[in-house]
């Protein structure tokens, strides 16, 4: 009975063991990023294609970034949606254009989350970018910027 005991106590600290270092080396499934949606992806390379081709007349191009940093870098043609827990309405957007949503995170947290909440507001075409606002320029496209207005300039 005794020799039961140790070989199960045994087995139970070899398989703690086994699944520490797992955890340790990120290799188990809550270790990857959250980055499986249900929400369709587009790749910077695409919109960038749609976007060069003027062919953007059926999607609006939705930044979450907080105000101030979408004034410093946005994908051309955005607007700005900041991300929130929860957004109030009215939403100034077409429910009857696809909506490319993108956030500052490289695998879409953000842009899920307010994905998720214009869903329950009643939007159904939803597309988030692939990456995010980091991958487009590592492909060198160029992102645009809100010029500040000048303290010295007379109105």
């Amino acid at each position: 009975m005794r020799a039961r005991k140790l070989i199960a106590c045994a087995s139970l600290l070899i398989w703690v063991m086994a699944c520490g270092s797992l955890i340790a080396s990120g290799q188990h499934r809550g270790a990857e990023p959250q980055s499986e949606s249900h929400y369709p992806l587009i790749t910077c390379e695409e919109l960038k294609q749609l976007i060069d081709a003027k062919a953007t007349q059926d999607i609006v191009i939705v930044d979450t970034q907080p105000s101030e940093s979408f004034a410093e870098a946005h994908i051309p043609g955005a607007v700005n949606l900041p991300y929130t827990d929860r957004i109030k309405q009215p939403v100034n957007l077409s429910r009857t254009k696809t909506l490319v949503l993108y956030c500052p995170c490289e695998h879409e947290e953000e842009s899920t989350a307010m994905a998720t909440q214009l869903q329950k507001l009643g939007y159904s075409k939803l597309k988030l970018l692939q990456g995010g606002l980091p991958r487009w320029p590592e492909l060198q496209y160029q992102t645009g910027k809100i010029a500040a207005a000048n303290p010295h300039e007379k109105p």
